[in-house]
């Protein structure tokens, strides 16, 4: 679910044709959407898990799946006027196009992820594997949520319109996943939702990781500085030389705000 490095060979190709002036320049309109239940959600488990895939083709029942799904779009950009705002120009040669399609793409990225909107069960599943227990009681998971919406906040992070300040989202998130079996929700036989207990099969927590990376760049710094903080304790390197040491290493792997 998480956003890959992007792929720069058709990119340079597209950059190198303002470079041979058949075009005055590429205009990039950045465009992010949101599936809140993804269809193929199957499929990308098994790739996670190594299954053999089959070739592709439309599932039965592909025309009547529904999903709310958010579409927004960033701020188009003009290549070549964005390559000398940030002083690399377009070079000349092969290698220095590929570096500029590095910082095109990325730019295009930055954007996608700035205006990502944050799904209801994207931000369920990110609560839920909040901790390493199997399970939370329903109080906890709440307030959890609640503080994971007020950090979200601070990093100006837009919502789905289905995320209300009241927390009805919340249960339906619970309900629609325990529907769907992601979890399991043990209810008290008095009906008080205080000692209802959520819990997470091990087996699914890889579907609810899906949900969860989908969101995970609104909240990277955070988790960086914890996991420097916790590993400082250890270790011979400072706290901030960890939290530099480890975002670097990151960048191999994801692509950073």
């Amino acid at each position: 679910g998480k956003m890959l490095i992007p792929k720069l060979g058709f990119l340079s190709i597209m950059l190198s044709h303002i470079k041979k002036a058949e075009v005055e320049d590429l205009v990039f309109v950045p465009v992010s959407i949101a599936y809140e239940h993804l269809f193929e959600e199957r499929t990308f488990i098994k790739e996670q898990t190594g299954e053999k895939q089959k070739a592709p083709y439309l599932p039965k029942g592909f025309l009547k799946h529904k999903s709310r799904v958010c579409i927004d779009f960033a701020e188009p950009f003009l290549a070549k006027r964005y390559l000398d705002e940030i002083g690399i120009g377009l070079p000349d040669d092969k290698e220095g196009l590929m570096a500029a399609a590095n910082y095109i793409a990325h730019r295009v990225v930055w954007d996608i992820n700035r205006i990502q909107r944050v799904t209801l069960l994207a931000l369920a599943a990110y609560v839920l594997l909040s901790t390493t227990r199997k399970g939370m009681l329903y109080p906890e998971v709440v307030r959890r949520s609640f503080k994971m919406i007020e950090l979200l906040e601070t990093q100006s992070a837009p919502f789905a319109s289905n995320i209300d300040k009241q927390g009805l989202w919340l249960d339906a998130a619970l309900r629609k996943l325990s529907d769907e079996h992601a979890i399991k929700v043990i209810r008290e036989s008095n009906g008080d939702s205080r000692n209802d207990l959520c819990l997470i099969p091990e087996d699914k927590r890889l579907r609810l990781t899906l949900y969860k990376n989908s969101i995970i760049h609104w909240l990277q710094d955070e988790a960086i500085a914890l996991v420097a903080r916790l590993c400082s304790q250890n270790a011979d390197m400072e706290e901030e030389e960890l939290f530099v040491w480890l975002r670097e290493l990151l960048r191999n792997e994801l692509i950073l705000a």
